[in-house]
C-alpha cells in the first residue's frame, strides 16, 4: 500500500549570527486503505463477504477520485463468477474520508483457491492502490 506523506518539514540553519529557515509544505494527496486485507469466500453459489475501502484526504486534498477494482488470478477464467459491486466516484473534502463496503458475490461455483483483488485509486496525477486477498476454501 502506498502512503502519501503527511510531514512538514522545519530546518533551521545557523550561519553566523543568523538564522535561516525552510519550511516545506507537502502536496495534497489522498490515501486508501482496507479494513480487512484478506477475506474468506466461500465457493458456492450464493456466498458473500465484504470489506470496508477508505480513502482520506492528506493535506488538504479535494476533488473527485475514481475506483476501480479488477479481480486478478493465475485462473482467470473462473472469475467471472464472482460479482463485485462497489461505486465508481467518490468525492472527497479538504481533510476528510469517505469510506464505502466492497462486496464479493459467489454467482456460481468457484474453484478453492488464492485471488486477488486489487483496488485502484485515481484522481489526475495521483494513484493508490490496496489488494485484497480472497481466500476460497475447499
Amino acid at each position: 500500500m502506498v502512503l502519501g506523506l503527511s510531514v512538514t518539514i522545519l530546518a533551521l540553519y545557523m550561519y553566523h549570527d543568523y538564522i535561516i529557515g525552510l519550511l516545506v509544505n507537502p502536496q495534497p494527496s489522498f490515501e486508501l486503505s482496507a479494513v480487512t486485507e484478506s477475506i474468506i469466500l466461500y465457493r458456492y453459489e450464493g456466498h458473500s463477504n465484504s470489506t470496508i475501502i477508505t480513502i482520506k484526504s492528506i493535506n488538504g486534498f479535494q476533488g473527485t477520485v475514481e475506483v476501480k477494482v479488477t479481480l486478478k488470478s493465475p485462473f482467470m477464467t473462473i472469475l467471472g463468477d464472482i460479482e463485485l459491486s462497489h461505486p465508481g466516484n467518490m468525492t472527497l473534502a479538504a481533510n476528510e474520508q469517505v469510506s464505502f463496503e466492497l462486496f464479493f458475490y459467489v454467482r456460481s461455483t468457484i474453484s478453492p483457491g488464492t485471488y486477488l483483488a486489487e483496488v485502484i485509486a485515481t484522481n489526475e496525477e495521483l494513484e493508490r492502490s490496496v489488494t485484497i486477498t480472497l481466500n476460497v476454501p475447499p
